[in-house]
């Protein structure tokens, strides 16, 4: 069975271009926008965990600023860099659950300075530390209660 936050991540992707083709249509054309948009996905999910620019994405999409700024926030509701640290979290958090690796390699391995970074991070989106993120998961796998908001 794969990991339900691996399943999460999955679905979320498949939302998110389901989303970019219904809500591009219009003024940018019916598929135009919506394949530039997924490249600039597509790039996002391939490259998230490397030091990455708005104007890396930007030109891998074929695409100004202005307007891939406009896409993400007009038909996902979000910016190049929410989805950016989005796409990092949810990595760190399926190594941090499936996997024995540290808690530094793993903020490394997802395009975190540090651990600490990836500690900041996690805290103010998840309200949880990797290290309680990983506990309240194996407590979870062993049927125990969960506590707290891992």
């Amino acid at each position: 069975m794969r990991h339900p936050f691996a399943l999460r991540r999955q679905w979320a992707g498949l939302l998110v271009l389901t989303l970019a083709e219904r809500g591009a249509r219009g003024a940018l054309g019916p598929m135009r926008a919506p394949e530039k948009l997924r490249r600039a996905l597509r790039f996002l999910e391939d490259h998230a965990h490397e030091p990455l620019t708005v104007a890396d994405v930007a030109a891998r999409a074929e695409l100004s600023l202005g307007h891939l700024h406009h896409l993400f926030r007009t038909v996902l509701g979000t910016t190049v860099q929410e989805r950016i640290a989005d796409l990092r979290l949810a990595r760190a958090t399926d190594l941090l659950s499936r996997t024995e690796l540290g808690i530094a390699e793993i903020a490394i391995r997802c395009g975190y300075a540090d651990q600490s970074c990836l500690t900041r991070s996690l805290q103010r989106r998840r309200g949880v530390t990797p290290a309680a993120l990983r506990r309240a998961v194996r407590a979870e796998s062993r049927g125990e209660p969960r506590r707290g908001r891992a």
